[in-house]
């Protein structure tokens, strides 16, 4: 497994609400959480944040390698026991403190997703004993608990996934709970599934999907990277730019190729995701002030270097404008990325890649954000966007846009009983 997948993401639920949806059953819940994810988890953990009785943010990330290592071999060093709940009182903590950061949140629901297999396992409380995987579950989750108590954000109920079917954690007996051990069908095929795919929230395979293309594999046969401080160039590529992403039409491989040329140069990537953001007039003024851009560039846009936009540049990067982006520009500059990487040298596909991971991160999913790092880094280990983003994510920091939800990504713009 990889390591970098034990990253969490969260994603928020939209404040804006252009539908009520109903959760009847588990498959609903699951249509939930794997359209604000956007890929269906396995092995994981998944803590739901529950707002006055609504479905609110979506937190993930991989079961902790001890855990795995004890539903797998059980426990019986106490060394090993001291560690998994320590390790698991700890993640309580930690899911109830993101948690708390979606507004009027009062309880979470946990949920561990084991394997997707048709066989159904007996996962209640009555099967197996002391050492089974039931009660090692129930003792990871009381420590998971007890971590989230801590932050006054309790975990009010507790559900396992197992080989597509669903137990209450702490059910005594079949009979006290109305779906223990159903079957989860599928959720795709529910009824929250299709609003929520009619509402724009696209479900991957998996999150390894949102990886990009391989980049171009002979170097020579792409166009040259203008010069750095070249005026005219600079300016005809962010025209394009703002062209493209204002009308979001289709790029032929020549046209893809050129506007990727330049992304390997700091400025020029950082010009195309504050212009995306906020326009490229903006840009240009706020990266004026600290004379990153061609000299030239500000009189061709009409504008000045500006301290107010040089501080936008900046804030825009790690999310704390306090203002809502063009969601729209991204999302075409989200999608042009995967035309982009084919046309490429290394250094600017590692650019792309850190980019498309920047709007993951900033649209609240950490997880597609890392997978998307992951390629950056083998292209290019110098990609300073993608190094920082890397030690971002790695410390569970979220960008502040996905903790607020009225200027949050509205691809999810919902409300969920």
């Amino acid at each position: 497994m990889n390591a970098s997948n034990h990253r969490p993401g969260l994603l928020p639920a939209s404040d804006i609400v252009s539908r009520r949806l109903t959760v009847r059953e588990p498959a609903e819940l699951m249509a939930y959480i794997i359209h604000t994810l956007g890929f269906e988890p396995t092995r994981s953990w998944v803590g739901v944040a529950i707002r006055n009785r609504q479905l609110g943010a979506v937190m993930r990330g991989d079961l902790l390698p001890s855990m795995e290592l004890a539903l797998t071999h059980g426990i019986a060093d106490p060394d090993e026991v001291d560690r998994l709940e320590h390790e698991a009182q700890s993640l309580g903590q930690f899911v109830a403190t993101k948690l708390k950061h979606d507004i009027e949140s009062d309880r979470i629901l946990m949920v561990y997703l084991l394997d997707a297999e048709s066989k159904a396992t007996d996962m209640s409380s009555s099967a197996g004993g002391v050492g089974s995987p039931p009660e090692i579950l129930r003792q990871i989750d009381r420590c998971v608990r007890r971590g989230a108590a801590l932050t006054e954000l309790p975990v009010f109920e507790s559900w396992v996934i197992n080989e597509r079917r669903v137990w209450h954690l702490y059910c005594r007996e079949r009979g006290f709970c109305a779906t223990q051990g159903s079957a989860v069908k599928e959720a795709r095929g529910t009824y929250v599934s299709d609003s929520l795919t009619l509402l724009g929230q696209p479900i991957e395979a998996d999150h390894v999907a949102v990886r990009l293309p391989e980049p171009c594999g002979d170097p020579a046969s792409l166009p040259a990277a203008p010069y750095e401080g070249d005026t005219v160039a600079c300016w005809n590529w962010t025209r394009q730019w703002d062209d493209v992403l204002n009308d979001g039409r289709p790029l032929a491989p020549e046209e893809a190729a050129l506007l990727v040329a330049p992304l390997g140069m700091s400025v020029w990537r950082d010009l195309l995701i504050v212009g995306a953001c906020f326009g490229f007039e903006t840009a240009v003024s706020g990266l004026a002030f600290s004379a990153r851009v061609p000299d030239g560039l500000p009189r061709l846009y009409e504008t000045t270097a500006s301290e107010d936009n040089a501080w936008l540049v900046a804030e825009t990067l790690t999310g704390r404008t306090g203002l809502s982006p063009d969601w729209s520009r991204l999302d075409r500059l989200r999608g042009y990325c995967s035309d982009l990487v084919p046309q490429a040298s290394m250094p600017a596909a590692a650019a792309t890649a850190a980019t498309a991971a920047w709007i993951e991160w900033s649209r609240g999913r950490g997880t597609c954000a890392t997978a998307l790092l992951d390629q950056a880094l083998s292209w290019d280990v110098t990609c300073s966007l993608a190094s920082l983003l890397a030690e971002a994510v790695s410390a569970g920091l979220i960008n502040p846009w996905a903790l607020n939800r009225k200027i949050a990504w509205s691809g999810r713009d919902r409300t969920v009983a």
